[in-house]
């Protein structure tokens, strides 16, 4: 192994305006470093920053993760395996810490690395097939020492190479530890040797001076012989020594320290000054400035013992200093532990540090919050979890993240109105004793710290400039984001921006509201919250890794067990993900393949899973959804985890042979019987026409018969009143996607009995849409967000009829859902007599239904919103003229059109609010007609025209029938978004550099509408907002509330009976429609439906 080095000698200096290009290439050293030089004088300043702090960031740099080269671990006892696997057999070479602590109402960030190296003398190598038994996770036998003897990944090598990790300086000077259990047991030693030599001097002294017996040998032994030569002369030379200060200091109140490196030669003079010299006491010693061995005589016996006690006492002082880096951690017992993505640094720590990881997690558990009763925060489960932190989907890795949130909280601090709340922070050095000398934060925090002089950091710090000359030896300024200390900075950084974000959320000051310490000894606002308070899902929750579970509850049971986790078994082996998912939609489920990856089709053997359900509920919907499948047709087996472990073995080794002629002599173990079957509130899995569902609807329609209904309906005649739900969704799919809004959905359309839902923009991918004709997102997620949507629909909401006009994800898209309803007899795609390829609207506007037995038509559109273009006005009037024609046609032949769902137009002056007026003064671009003046939907030309629409198709506003007296605030469909506290006041209009506040905040506009012919002006029962108030409640997630009508349909008028051929056939069970004759004579355009 090549080991890296930075030479320091034979140093060139040059004056530095010779070199400019030169100067730029190379900084001084880029962060502070704690080796065993600096050690011993460092060590009180980093306990006492330690001590005080609120705080402590840790990192590890190590020769290596894990050892595992699985794709996942599936289980918490194989995660908990793997991750122990690599504690124990990779060494950590650097640990970095930045202790964080409250001041001035800002922040003090101390970051410091040490270099890590086992104690010299502690450790003994052990025999290779030891090490391997601590591999396996087995204990070794008590009264074994640990092995010297470690691991190094060339990956990670490789790694910290290029990051610039010097190995020869943390060899040579790296700071040692001891564990607990070794501290103890050399202070053990030492305490019981001076117990010892107490004794002794106690008796000693209790006895007449001639009677005492020297401690080296006996009183009457006899002087060694001794040949000439070099002993010899050591010899006289010493005991010329000894008779000489004999002489010259009588009452003996010094001692003789004689410099004899050679133990034999001191063994020997022990027996010479025994002999020759009874009262006097001799003793090896090693001199404590240099470490030189001396030979050393004693006047008194009580001289010696004395000597003795010292020197061990000045031993025990420094086994204390060997504690070395674990003092550290000690120091922090209390505090809060922050880091990143941390499981594996909190391992090394209790491996390396204090004792054996124990082989079960549930003792580890215990072992590390008995010694650390602070908590444990890993940022990176915060970025991933939190409710105010995922959804602005941070970047993964430490550096990008600290550079994603430290430049959001400088562009949403930037005005004068909320630099009070901007963090502040003070950088400092302890091993050089400066603030801000030599380490330098992250390039896009810097303007949140504090300069000596006290002013805010500019973006760029520049050179020192007062120094004329440059080490041109010193090594070149590279990234020290791998350097432990520094990430330590960084996830101190990171953590102090995820709580200010949070704190700012619930209106709190992160300065001087948040706890982390006792709250007795800390003087603060009686509003403030402590950090488990303020986190009490993420403390002690760190991230795992290519895991399943993928959390780890340190302190406690851990939520995410494995009852939520299932062995999918016994399918083909050619299915991939997108194909194991629906079998499982409309719940949302991770897949983990075992047995081949996925998609990997074979002529022999079996696939196999584990399908990962996210809470308890999703996992009962999985057991149900299996359970009501055909025993007889189950083309999978599946198993709970209690049940894989029961059966493991018999299955792990089918699944191994499944590629062998062996297999046939393994018997699978059958799947559990349910022990009764569940119904579904849905349909059956078997009735609900999956392909017809699943491909035709998301086609681009390229002729009539391409958008077949399914072949039945639940109802065959149409109900007498019907209910009509308009809604703008704001992406129906991620709508369905977030739980809460789903169940509010499905609620809302069971509790009111909606038998037609309109949606406005369903925000669903469909294929071959684009212009170019190539396919809109078709991945497995596409398919798997397809069978998501289809299922929430027929199975959560009971819609047994589904038409969607698609166009692309960000796009638009509109979608029709029918339930308790007959068959339409047409569904069309766009208006009738309007140009263009395809039938279906450019992009997806339009769903029409007809209903010949009724006389009824159902028109959903999504009209297009005004703009502030002249191409968006152009769209716009040719959409409302296409409009207008086919109302004006309805009125003519007398049908009954009801035209619902987002118009994108206040009809009135008061369908606006609060201030109607600034609405009108929006979108003032230069040459713009005084009509196209206001906001998109609020222009006086968008009025007239939506005025001439209802006039020329006899229709009536059906919401404000039921609700004459205006009120924008009740009648507002349309809210602003609520935006981040402070939100601006009401009525007043907000600069565009406030947008981040909500700009439209407490303001509303009614652009969603139910219009029906005049004709059914005494048909309506009801028309109600289902949505209200500036907080958007009952808004079900998006920002448009749905409308909810109620209308009569029957008796229809003579008419109406006449067009449908016999009255009486309306009500029984045989389908209505044209006859096919009849169909022959419609235009190509309309999409024709079989029976």
């Amino acid at each position: 192994m090549s080991l890296l080095s930075h030479s320091s000698s034979h140093v060139r200096r040059l004056p530095r305006s010779a070199v400019p290009a030169v100067a730029a290439a190379f900084t001084r050293r880029s962060f502070s470093v704690v080796t065993r030089h600096n050690w011993d004088k460092l060590r009180p300043v980093l306990l006492q920053e330690i001590h005080k702090c609120d705080f402590l960031t840790i990192d590890f740099e190590l020769t290596g993760l894990l050892l595992s080269q699985e794709e996942r671990h599936i289980g918490l006892d194989k995660v908990y395996e793997a991750y122990c696997s690599g504690a124990r057999n990779f060494l950590p070479l650097q640990m970095g810490l930045c202790a964080v602590t409250r001041q001035n109402n800002g922040w003090r960030l101390a970051p410091f690395s040490v270099y890590m190296w086992p104690q010299r003398t502690s450790t003994i190598n052990k025999p290779a097939a030891l090490l391997q038994q601590q591999a396996n996770g087995s204990t070794p036998a008590s009264g074994v020492q640990d092995s010297d003897a470690f691991m190094v990944s060339v990956t990670a090598m490789n790694f910290l190479s290029e990051a610039g990790f010097d190995l020869n300086e943390c060899i040579r000077n790296g700071v040692g530890w001891l564990r607990p259990d070794q501290e103890r047991t050399k202070k053990s030693v030492m305490e019981q040797r001076i117990a010892e030599i107490r004794q002794m001097q106690q008796q000693a002294s209790s006895k007449a001076a001639s009677e005492v017996t020297p401690v080296s040998s006996a009183a009457e032994a006899a002087p060694p012989e001794i040949a000439p030569g070099p002993d010899l002369d050591m010899i006289n030379s010493v005991k010329d020594a000894i008779n000489e200060w004999l002489r010259g200091d009588p009452y003996g109140t010094n001692n003789l320290e004689v410099p004899m490196s050679s133990a034999f030669q001191r063994l020997l003079m022990h027996s010479v000054i025994a002999a020759e010299y009874p009262n006097l006491y001799s003793y090896s010693s090693r001199r404590a400035s240099d470490g030189e061995r001396m030979l050393v005589v004693y006047r008194s016996q009580d001289q010696l013992y004395d000597t003795q006690i010292k020197e061990i006492e000045a031993d025990l002082e420094q086994t204390t200093i060997q504690v070395g880096v674990r003092s550290l951690l000690d120091a922090a017992a209390d505090k809060v532990i922050v880091g990143h993505n941390c499981f594996l640094d909190v391992l090394h720590a209790q491996h390396r540090l204090y004792e054996a990881l124990p082989s079960t997690v549930s003792e580890f558990k215990d072992k590390w919050t008995e010694r650390f009763k602070g908590g444990v925060l890993d940022t990176k489960y915060l970025a991933e979890t939190h409710e105010f932190l995922s959804p602005l989907n941070p970047p993964a890795t430490l550096k990008s993240l600290c550079d994603f949130m430290a430049q959001r909280h400088i562009q949403e601090h930037s005005d004068t109105a909320s630099q009070q709340h901007r963090l502040r922070m003070d950088l400092v050095d302890l091993v050089d004793g400066e603030t801000d000398a030599s380490i330098r934060p992250p390039h896009a925090a810097r303007r949140l710290f504090i300069s000596s002089d006290g002013s805010s950091s500019e973006s760029d710090h520049s050179s020192d400039d007062s120094e004329d000359t440059i080490d041109l030896m010193e090594k070149p300024a590279i990234d020290m984001s791998h350097d432990a200390g520094y990430d330590a900075m960084m996830t101190a950084l990171v953590c102090l921006l995820q709580l200010a974000e949070i704190c700012s959320r619930k209106g709190l000051d992160i300065n001087t509201q948040l706890l982390f310490k006792d709250s007795a000894n800390v003087a603060i606002s009686k509003k403030s919250l402590s950090i488990q308070q303020l986190l009490p899902v993420s403390i002690n929750r760190v991230r795992l890794v290519k895991s399943q579970p993928n959390v780890l509850n340190i302190a406690g049971r851990d939520e995410t067990d494995m009852q939520r986790h299932f062995y999918m078994t016994n399918f083909p082996t050619a299915w991939t993900k997108w194909e194991v998912m629906k079998v499982w939609s409309p719940v949302w489920v991770n897949i983990a393949f075992v047995q081949p990856s996925a998609g990997q089709a074979s002529s022999a053997g079996v696939g196999s899973c584990w399908v990962m359900a996210r809470n308890d509920e999703d996992a009962e919907s999985i057991r149900q959804i299996y359970d009501m499948m055909d025993r007889d047709h189950r083309s999978f087996d599946l198993y709970t985890y209690d049940e894989y472990q029961k059966h493991k073995d018999n299955l792990a080794k089918l699944d191994d042979t499944a590629h062998s002629e062996t297999h046939k002599e393994l018997v699978r173990p059958p799947p559990p019987a349910p022990e009764r079957r569940r119904v579904m509130e849905a349909v059956r899995l078997k009735e609900m026409k999956r392909n017809a569902l699943l491909t035709d609807f998301f086609k681009k329609v390229e002729n009539p018969k391409s958008a077949k209904i399914p072949k039945t309906a639940s109802v065959t005649a149409m109900p007498d009143t019907v209910r009509l739900m308009a809604w703008n969704a704001d992406s129906l799919l991620n709508r369905i996607k977030n739980k809460e809004t789903a169940k509010e959905i499905a609620r809302v359309v069971k509790e009111r009995g909606v038998n037609v839902l309109c949606v406005c923009e369903v925000r669903m991918s469909c294929e071959s849409c684009s212009p170019s004709g190539t396919i809109d997102r078709v991945n497995s997620s596409q398919g798997a967000e397809r069978d998501l949507v289809v299922n929430f629909l027929t199975r959560q909401c009971g819609f047994d009829q589904l038409y969607f006009s698609l166009r692309r994800i960000k796009q638009a898209g509109v979608g029709m859902f029918m339930r308790k309803m007959p068959k339409p007899d047409r569904v069309q795609f766009k208006l009738p007599g309007t140009v263009g390829e395809g039938f279906h609207h450019p992009e997806g506007r339009v769903i029409l239904a007809d209903f010949d037995a009724a006389n009824l038509q159902l028109l959903l559109t999504y009209v297009p919103n005004n703009g502030w273009t002249d191409e968006s006005f152009a769209k716009r009037r040719r959409f409302d003229f296409e409009v207008k024609s086919f109302l004006k046609e309805a009125k003519e032949k007398e049908k009954r059109a009801i035209w619902l769902g987002d118009l994108n137009v206040a009809a009135k002056w008061d369908d606006v609010g609060p201030d109607p007026a600034w609405f009108r003064q929006q979108k003032q671009s230069h040459g713009l007609a005084a009509d196209d003046v206001g906001q998109p939907g609020f222009t006086k030309a968008e009025q007239d025209r939506f005025s001439d629409l209802l006039d020329a198709g006899g229709l009536i506003d059906a919401y404000r029938q039921c609700h004459p007296a205006e009120d924008w605030d009740k009648d507002a469909t349309w809210r602003g978004a609520p935006g981040k506290p402070p939100n601006p006041p009401d009525c007043k209009i907000i600069s565009s550099s406030n947008d981040r506040y909500g700009r439209f905040y407490g303001k509303g506009m009614r652009i969603d509408y139910v219009l029906v012919p005049e004709s059914m002006k005494d048909d309506i029962v009801s028309v109600d907002n289902l949505g209200v108030g500036k907080e958007r409640k009952g808004f079900m997630g998006s920002d448009h509330a749905p409308l909810l009508a109620t209308i009569r349909l029957s008796p229809a008028t003579s008419k109406d009976i006449d067009k449908a051929g016999q009255a009486d056939d309306t009500s029984t069970s045989k389908p209505s429609g044209p006859t096919g004759s009849d169909r022959k004579e419609e235009s190509d355009e309309v999409v024709e439906l079989d029976d």
